[in-house]
């Protein structure tokens, strides 16, 4: 897969994480220009299935949501797992230009060209992003480690139980096992190492039930899915979405959906495993690590991540 696939997802995923950060480190509180009432702020709170970027609380309640998110993705708040996005008395969207691999390109020629000036001199802002494009490869990483994690995989088991219904190969039916698959992963009933029996009885039990439909990710997000993780999705499927082919399937959906996947399943990711990762794919990144004073000098590009 090429690394373009994955820049709009990691941007994302670091200018969430460091917008929250600073934030958080500038303003606990705020102040109503209107109403003159003093908030205060929550970043990334968990409620059940979903977390707001954003939290403003008015005597221990929440009053108001929002969501950090890229300018392609408006009104995405609504599909979200929780009925907080509903519900409370003011949700709102906190938008960013969309980046890409041609944005990122066009940026850093822009810099070189102006001679690479020094854009800020706070090394922990540096640091900060590798540390968080460190946490979503890793977490990535588990994601992936964990749902094909034995052969034949869950997803094969997935498969192999929409065959079994009428004995022969059928798309459709394929394409709702996988979906159904997806959400019971999502919901804790699925796990990687799930048996065959286990993933054919738990998508005939409980396919249908509310609190599955609710997870199940869209035909489109579950062939990104399937594509990013097997790097065939035809071979789950999806080979036509009953309109037009599969052929142009860009992964960014699936990688979107994993991410939350991996929030709803509350998996956590160690700044050790984070700066180990780093020392072993970035020497650049350890470098900015050290010089913001993460890590010692004796951290070596072999992945050690001992702390000064």
């Amino acid at each position: 897969m090429e690394i373009a696939d994955l820049v709009p997802a990691m941007a994302g995923y670091a200018i969430e994480s460091l917008a929250t950060k600073v934030f958080l480190t500038e303003r606990k509180s705020w102040t109503g220009p209107a109403s003159g009432l003093t908030f205060s702020v929550a970043m990334q709170v968990t409620h059940g299935n979903t977390r707001p970027d954003v939290v403003l609380q008015l005597n221990g309640s929440d009053v108001a949501w929002y969501d950090i998110t890229s300018e392609n993705r408006l009104e995405h708040v609504f599909k979200k797992d929780g009925s907080g996005w509903k519900t409370k008395p003011y949700v709102a969207e906190i938008t960013y230009p969309q980046v890409t691999a041609q944005t990122v390109e066009s940026n850093t020629a822009e810099w070189q060209n102006a001679g690479s000036p020094t854009i800020i001199n706070d090394p922990m802002i540096f640091a900060n992003y590798w540390m968080e494009r460190g946490r979503f490869e890793v977490s990535m990483d588990l994601m992936r480690q964990d749902i094909l994690q034995t052969s034949p995989s869950l997803l094969d088991h997935a498969r192999k139980a929409a065959d079994n219904v009428t004995g022969n190969k059928n798309n459709t039916r394929r394409q709702e096992f996988m979906r159904a698959c997806l959400a019971l992963y999502k919901a804790g009933a699925l796990s990687g190492s799930s048996s065959e029996s286990d993933v054919a009885t738990a998508i005939a039990d409980r396919a249908e039930m509310p609190d599955v439909t609710a997870l199940k990710p869209l035909p489109k997000d579950t062939a990104a899915v399937i594509q990013w993780l097997t790097n065939d999705h035809k071979k789950y499927g999806f080979e036509r979405d009953g309109k037009s082919s599969f052929a142009s399937l860009r992964v960014q959906p699936g990688i979107v959906w994993l991410q939350e996947c991996a929030a709803h399943k509350q998996l956590t990711v160690s700044d050790t495993a984070v700066i180990t990762h780093i020392g072993t794919k970035y020497p650049e990144g350890l470098a900015v690590l050290r010089n913001a004073g993460l890590v010692g000098p004796q951290v070596g590009t072999q992945g050690s991540a001992d702390q000064p």
